[in-house]
């Protein structure tokens, strides 16, 4: 495959970033340097990611490679060292409603994170954190979350996983209690930390069923799906169409509390009670989504996969 680079395959920018504070205009998000991507052939009708360029001051030029979703996973520790950043960033970040959260803080949530972190950070360089910080890998477990939820919440979830999964010897090894050792064990995929926050809208495309979500769960390294709290995930339409998805394609669904996983008998009976509950009542079309164009293309994906109704009782 040959690519022609020119003038018009750099790009300085893309979209608008957040509201200036000064007057409430939205200005452009720069990169770190000029980026040139061209989209890779597929191999066995599966993406093979991008060729990305990124031209320094000098005149150098970095060539790279963006891996395709379905490698982006995280080893579980080195997610767990991530949502450390977000809890212990020691910028004090204004968040939505002028709320200020200040370095420590285990209410700040993905939304919180993607703004005053990732977005200045790790987008800025056309990347997704998983690709820049990293070693990331085939994922074995897809996390599907709600963005509103705190991180401190988040963590003591994914460190119940952890634990949970150490103890069953399920692709993890006793060595995961040594320091030096954190990119072992099993990957995680979360769309924070996995998706370019800059990209995104261009890597979510206009299908669902073969957005990245899709992808990742389509695969065979990934066994798993896990729902963060799920009382409050399984309101939200993307994370009901993950749910509904991992289960039409047999991968084993956990639910995750900050107690642990409820299938292990890790939470609490009230917990439990009101968790069965939820399910019993279960019902996909009662889920709201915050971007409405999303919620479309959910509502598109599912009558492609027959419906709300025998999703539900998938």
């Amino acid at each position: 495959e040959t690519f022609v680079v020119d003038k018009r395959s750099w790009n300085c920018e893309i979209g608008k970033g957040f509201d200036n504070a000064e007057n409430g205009e939205r200005s452009p998000f720069l990169f770190k340097g000029p980026v040139a991507r061209f989209r890779l052939p597929a191999v066995d009708g599966a993406s093979s990611g991008d060729l990305k360029l990124v031209s320094g001051d000098g005149g150098e030029v970095l060539i790279m490679w963006s891996p395709p979703h379905r490698l982006r996973g995280i080893p579980i520790y080195q997610f767990i060292h991530f949502l450390d950043e977000v809890i212990h960033h020691e910028k004090s970040w204004v968040c939505m409603d002028s709320v200020e959260k200040k370095a420590g803080c285990r209410g700040r949530n993905m939304f919180d994170a993607c703004e005053h972190m990732i977005m200045p950070e790790v987008a800025c360089f056309d990347a997704s954190y998983a690709e820049l910080r990293t070693d990331w890998g085939p994922p074995d477990v897809f996390v599907s979350h709600v963005w509103a939820e705190s991180v401190g919440v988040t963590r003591a979830a994914i460190q119940k996983l952890a634990t949970t999964l150490q103890q069953q010897g399920s692709c993890v090894s006793n060595v995961l209690s040594s320091a030096e050792s954190t990119s072992d064990g099993p990957r995680i995929w979360f769309c924070t930390a996995c998706n370019n926050q800059f990209r995104v809208k261009y890597e979510l495309g206009n299908n669902v069923l073969q957005s990245p979500f899709a992808e990742v769960l389509q695969t065979d390294t990934c066994s798993t799906a896990v729902i963060v709290s799920p009382l409050r995930a399984l309101e939200r339409k993307w994370c009901t169409f993950e749910f509904c998805f991992a289960g039409a394609r047999d991968k084993e669904v956990l639910l995750l509390t900050e107690d642990g996983v409820a299938q292990e008998g890790q939470v609490t009976p009230q917990a439990l009670h009101d968790l069965a509950k939820r399910l019993v009542h279960f019902d996909c079309r009662q889920a709201t989504c915050t971007d409405p164009g999303d919620g479309r293309l959910i509502d598109e994906a599912v009558c492609a996969m027959g419906g709300y109704e025998t999703l539900t009782g998938n």
